[in-house]
């Protein structure tokens, strides 16, 4: 009985000792899937009057944009929302990869809008 208990003990150990190196050698594989959205700016934005914005050194790559135009003055007051419109004023093609544009916030008569606080989105395709 004696010499029993050491070798239950040693058998105990050498399995242990099996089993950890087996786990640590055994290959991991798997699936990682991104989702979402990359948003960085592409052009650079510049204030040019209180009622213009100029897009500065946009790439050509992001030609055919999409505006979309928040009114958040109105926000949350009970003030009706008029629509607001993108107008490209301006639009230079002075080198082969950049261009430059001037855009205008118009009302849903063509009218300049010339007050209030408003969130410019521009979608690239």
């Amino acid at each position: 009985m004696i010499i029993r208990r050491p070798l239950l003990i040693a058998c105990l150990c050498l399995l242990g000792f099996d089993t950890v190196s087996a786990a640590q050698s055994a290959p991991v594989s798997g699936v990682i899937r991104f989702s979402g959205r990359i948003v960085e700016a592409s052009c650079i934005a510049s204030g040019a009057s209180h009622s213009s914005v100029e897009l500065l050194d946009c790439p050509q790559a992001s030609t055919g944009q999409i505006f979309t135009v928040n009114n958040v003055s109105a926000a949350g007051r009970g003030e009706s929302r008029q629509q607001v419109f993108v107008k490209v004023i301006a639009d230079t093609h002075e080198q082969d990869d950049y261009y430059d544009q001037r855009l205008l916030l118009t009302d849903n008569k063509g009218h300049q809008i010339t007050s209030g606080n408003y969130v410019v989105t521009m979608t690239l395709p």
